[in-house]
């Protein structure tokens, strides 16, 4: 990605890239794809709660409901403005559907 190599130490922004990168291929009915660059913006910046976020969603789009309940625990903690509750709460009910 060019936008990346533009300044690749610049570590914030990559993270937002790859982030939005992730969206995109989520967006095209993509998830493994996007899951590789969320992770990669994580690994850029582990305090990225929407980064988290978005995480869980493909998650729970791949139904791994325990990387989704986590991810969605993750996010709140980071940014509790997020009031993730809901999300967490129908996480932990599928993780005990399918155990």
């Amino acid at each position: 990605m060019e936008t990346i190599n533009v300044d690749p130490y610049n570590r914030n922004f990559n993270a937002l890239v790859y982030g939005n990168v992730s969206s995109l291929h989520l967006k095209r009915n993509n998830p493994d794809i996007a899951l590789k660059s969320i992770n990669k913006s994580l690994e850029m910046d582990k305090n990225y709660a929407k980064g988290y976020f978005k995480r869980a969603e493909i998650h729970s789009t791949l139904e791994n409901w325990t990387d989704a309940e986590r991810d969605f625990r993750t996010a709140n903690g980071l940014d509790s403005t997020m009031n993730l509750q809901s999300k967490i709460a129908t996480a932990q009910k599928k993780v005990k559907e399918y155990k």
